[in-house]
């Protein structure tokens, strides 16, 4: 064989062996290829169902916040709970659902019947607001549970109330507990063979379970309230007994007085105890007027702060002959809390002058100082030695105590016939 011939059949080897690879490797990418798009399919199928899951969370998410604001915002237990079935519906797609309340018989422990607060839905629902549900075990089964039950077919299950089984679908129910207390339940009507999972269940009781600690929320504040109430209501008690009530009396024994005097023939005397009579009666007419102002709902929530200093001022001291002013800026950007712990001081500082000054100029002053704001209430008045008051009296222990409640700085400034000024400085905002 010569070299070239040799050559050739070298060069044809290594041409076979090259295509035996490169058919090789064309497979390997074919099924390299055909992987490739099973992942590809996969990686979507996974994006769509964390997209899913991921609005699942939100709605879920949503539903927690806005049900917490709604416990510090609304004043019924009716309105909280509607507000919350539509939040609750919203986050698992639901378009019928139900809230009912338990209660145990008188005496007992064990559950008795469930009443409806709030009901939803796109067609009659068999149980309205304010109706009972007392005929069957399911509700007695679910204030014993701590999870939520679902029934696959509402119409098969004969522990739902016979009303209730008139509905076409699956059931999820769930009981709104605090600590180890069923206060109710939320009951949502779903179709039927629509698939439910772990995540909706798990979703589900984190909402229930929010529900009840918002209508403990609201029962605790309602709660507040009234002692809130009951505590002013003792103070005006205290403060009529105190104030005018004293008046009235002293005004009958000067009244007497004046008419002993008068059949003595006295006039010097009785013209002395009668205008006495006048005095005590004009003071008695400014404590009406303060209590009357004082029994006034919401003058500060719904005027805000200067516009209720305003009012003060012309209800009472400005029906007296007191000359009062009021300088004011319009831009404070005070918080709510802020402003309700600024009233009260400017009130007991008021309070204090018509009570006890004799002032016939009073003053308020409301500004801001850089970073602060600055209110200062100051009368001509027979003022008095802080020193004799150190501890306290005159209201001076409240405002120390509004002022503490705001981090506020509190000076009293006063001196014996020379009147009084109270001054408390706040931190504030910039006003942008």
């Amino acid at each position: 064989m010569s070299l070239l011939a040799q050559y050739v059949d070298d060069f044809e080897r290594i041409l076979g062996t090259l295509k035996v690879g490169l058919n090789q490797l064309d497979e390997q990418l074919g099924q390299d290829a055909a992987d490739i798009g099973q992942l590809r399919e996969q990686l979507c199928t996974l994006s769509t169902t964390l997209d899913e899951r991921f609005t699942d969370c939100t709605r879920t998410l949503t539903a927690l916040y806005k049900i917490m604001t709604a416990a510090n915002r609304v004043e019924s237990l009716e309105m909280l709970l509607d507000e919350a079935l539509l939040l609750v519906m919203a986050a698992l797609n639901s378009h019928t659902g139900i809230m009912v309340l338990f209660e145990n018989g008188k005496g007992e422990s064990r559950f008795t019947a469930a009443r409806v607060i709030v009901e939803r839905g796109g067609f009659d629902m068999p149980h309205k607001r304010g109706s009972w549900l007392k005929e069957g075990p399911l509700f007695a089964e679910l204030a014993q549970l701590s999870k939520p039950l679902w029934i696959p077919d509402i119409r098969q299950d004969a522990r739902i109330p016979a009303k209730m089984r008139r509905l076409n679908g699956q059931l999820l129910l769930a009981p709104m507990r605090v600590e180890d207390h069923t206060l109710g339940a939320v009951g949502l009507v779903l179709p039927v063979g629509s698939a439910r999972c772990d995540d909706e269940l798990a979703a589900l009781s984190s909402i229930t379970h929010q529900i009840g600690i918002a209508v403990q929320q609201l029962e605790l504040r309602k709660q507040a309230q009234r002692v809130k109430l009951l505590t002013e209501r003792e103070r005006l008690g205290r403060d009529l007994h105190d104030t005018i009530t004293q008046s009235l009396y002293g005004l009958a024994a000067l009244a007497e007085a004046g008419d002993a005097q008068l059949e003595m023939g006295d006039s010097q005397a009785a013209r002395r105890t009668f205008k006495r009579i006048g005095q005590t009666t004009r003071q008695a007419l400014r404590e009406m007027r303060l209590f009357i102002h004082e029994l006034r709902p919401g003058i500060l929530e719904q005027n805000g702060l200067v516009a209720a200093l305003q009012l003060r001022l012309a209800a009472v001291e400005g029906r007296t002959d007191t000359h009062v002013q009021l300088v004011a800026d319009e831009l404070l950007q005070l918080t709510q809390e802020q402003e309700s712990a600024l009233y009260r001081i400017a009130l007991e500082a008021l309070n204090n002058s018509m009570r006890h000054a004799n002032a016939s100029q009073v003053s308020v002053l409301l500004r801001r100082e850089q970073d602060e704001v600055l209110l200062e209430v100051s009368d001509d008045g027979c003022g008095f030695d802080p020193q004799q008051l150190a501890d306290g009296g005159m209201g001076l222990e409240n405002m120390r105590l509004y002022a503490g409640e705001i981090g506020a700085k509190l000076q009293v400034m006063s001196a014996v016939t020379r009147g009084t000024t109270v001054r408390v400085a706040v931190t504030s905002e910039e006003v942008e």
